[in-house]
């Protein structure tokens, strides 16, 4: 069954009504419904082609990590026929990232070969083989998503957007974690710098920022949890103008400390 995202519950209405429809015309509920399964069909293909053209940066986020996106098994499903995987025990010795196996395409027997992976697989993999140089590659800033409103998510957009435009790496963090688990998402991508901006920071036009680099030398030196809650080291509230400033200033310092060694 097709799994619909939030914003397409309107098509989902009208394919339920729909799949009613069919159901109660196979089984002799109803008198002569083809007229009306045609109108809503028409209805449901117009809903889905005017939300899909105007979809919000967030919206396009979600289609992009669609549950029904098709994987590299349903590509080869519809170039071949007669797919037969090969695999080994699913235990050891098998990489499930790679999908492979026999087929045939236009009559014609062929190995069928596939990938699924993601983007940061692939650049962990040439950056072990030796083939990616990282070595003046700064992790990109996180932007933090504290509310998940349509508004604050463009919002948080824009932030990236702009940082973008400057030259500055950046992302928007994509999933439902709370802060903590968001901040440590940011520590293991090895992050400079994490933006935050809450309803509290919005209503006053605020935004706060957490030198990544600098909070983990200063958390070796403060012990007690208390007192780590009340310095918030390494942590400024600026003006949301003043974000793209300070940013480069933190990114200016990190260098310069590195160039030190």
């Amino acid at each position: 069954m097709y799994n619909y995202l939030d914003f397409e519950k309107p098509v989902q209405d009208l394919e339920l009504k729909i799949l009613e429809l069919k159901k109660l015309a196979e089984n002799g509920e109803a008198v002569d419904v083809a007229e009306e399964i045609s109108r809503l069909e028409k209805r449901s293909r117009d809903a889905l082609r005017d939300l899909y053209k105007a979809l919000t940066p967030w919206q396009k986020v979600q289609v992009a990590r669609h549950p029904d996106r098709p994987h590299c098994v349903d590509y080869i499903k519809g170039l071949f026929t007669d797919f037969t995987p090969l695999a080994g025990d699913r235990n050891f010795g098998d990489d499930q990232a790679i999908v492979g196996g026999f087929a045939r395409f236009r009559g014609e027997p062929v190995p069928a070969t596939g990938f699924s992976i993601g983007v940061s697989r692939l650049m962990t993999a040439l950056k072990n083989l030796g083939k990616l140089d990282t070595s003046d590659v700064i992790a990109p800033v996180v932007v933090l998503v504290m509310d998940k409103d349509t508004e604050s998510l463009g919002r948080y957009q824009k932030m990236v957007a702009e940082l973008r435009a400057a030259g500055i790496r950046s992302e928007m963090y994509l999933g439902g974690a709370g802060m903590k688990a968001q901040l440590k998402y940011a520590d293991r991508r090895g992050s400079p710098v994490a933006i935050i901006q809450g309803g509290d920071e919005r209503a006053k036009g605020e935004v706060q920022i957490k030198d990544l680099i600098e909070g983990a030398r200063l958390s070796a030196e403060i012990t007690d949890n208390a007192e780590w809650r009340a310095a918030r080291p390494a942590q400024v509230t600026v003006a949301e103008g003043d974000l793209m400033a300070e940013v480069k200033k933190i990114l200016a310092a990190q260098a310069e400390e590195r160039a030190r060694g």
